[in-house]
């Protein structure tokens, strides 16, 4: 099992390559309707986005490959937060009872602010 503090890096990291890829997309889809960018412009767009896609695609299947995520201390609780504001449930996780309380009150306290 991995600390979520150790993790948490790596979640982010995924999810950045997802937002630009999420971009490159929306402006491959304009740039293509428009016309206003030459076949060549667009094609370097296109493996950019294809880039970023594997990238990605990498990324997450590491992420879900080091195993449950636990939560065991206060600062794993504050980074418990983060995970829950970047949506990715579909990462295991496992919360320590010795952490629950301290859980709660973090997930209580951000959702507050």
């Amino acid at each position: 099992m991995i600390r979520l503090t150790r993790t948490l890096p790596l979640l982010k990291q995924t999810v950045s390559i997802r937002k630009d890829y999420n971009l490159l997309g929306k402006e491959i889809k304009v740039m293509s309707e428009s016309r206003k960018a030459g076949d060549k412009e667009l094609k370097e767009k296109q493996d950019q986005f294809q880039a970023a896609e594997e990238a990605f695609n990498e990324s997450f299947a590491k992420l879900r490959a080091e195993h449950k995520i636990v939560v065991g201390n206060a600062a794993d609780a504050i980074d418990l937060c983060d995970l829950v504001r970047l949506n990715y449930w579909k990462v295991p996780t496992t919360i320590l009872c010795s952490a629950l309380s301290l859980a709660k009150d973090s997930l209580k306290a951000s959702s507050t602010t």
